[in-house]
């Protein structure tokens, strides 16, 4: 257990991200329950011969890069379901909001069949990601067909130089903007390190034996 809280330092602590305990908590949880293999809030769309569609796996996403696998496509999902939000707003940006977005607020079994009219920027987010979604699906690149105002989503790994010692892991961020303004906030951010240190451990071989994930 102290790898563990290793991996998660405690609020005051120095470097830690957490405000409190419930936070430190529930990130712990999400990484053991849903985020090592299948993060809520951070998927993977890789296209293959074999594989082609979205997958929620980050160790994955380095599994098909590490085999040659050029469009592979990692993303955060940072805004919440507009109606659970109200609800909630303690849980954040939860489970299913991304569907949310990507189905236009129809209504999903597993998003609980709520939905209201979109917001000015949550209308431009959805249309943002259906689009890259979209053309995803067609072309394998989801930035194929991308207009001016949009970012540009980088494949999951890239190199700075020839030397793979300098690889960046890539991920999309998809955020609201603000409703008088015209784009989003959505961008490209490097994937922290101890992300994958934090994945590496719940999913070792020792500590699966007990958690029996």
């Amino acid at each position: 257990m102290q790898r563990a809280f290793d991996l998660y330092p405690a609020p005051g602590a120095s470097g830690s991200p957490f405000e409190s305990e419930y936070e430190r908590a529930l990130q712990m949880s999400q990484d053991i329950v849903i985020g090592c293999m299948y993060l809520s809030t951070v998927y993977i769309l890789a296209r293959t011969p074999r594989l082609n569609g979205f997958y929620r796996d980050l160790q994955l996403a380095q599994a098909l890069s590490g085999r040659g696998v050029d469009n592979v496509f990692t993303f955060r999902w940072k805004s919440p379901h507009g109606v659970l939000f109200e609800e909630t707003p303690f849980e954040g940006v939860m489970h299913t909001s991304d569907q949310y977005f990507l189905f236009d607020g129809k209504r999903l079994p597993n998003a609980l069949n709520s939905f209201r009219a979109f917001k000015e920027s949550e209308a431009r987010l959805s249309q943002e990601a259906i689009g890259f979604w979209t053309v995803f699906v067609s072309s394998g690149n989801p930035s194929m067909e991308n207009t001016p105002e949009r970012v540009t989503w980088a494949p999951s790994m890239s190199d700075t130089a020839s030397s793979t010692t300098n690889t960046i892991h890539n991920r999309l961020v998809l955020e609201r903007g603000s409703d008088k303004g015209a784009q989003t906030n959505s961008r490209i951010e490097s994937i922290p390190s101890v992300e994958f240190a934090r994945c590496n451990f719940w999913m070792s071989a020792d500590v699966t034996a007990e958690t029996r994930v």
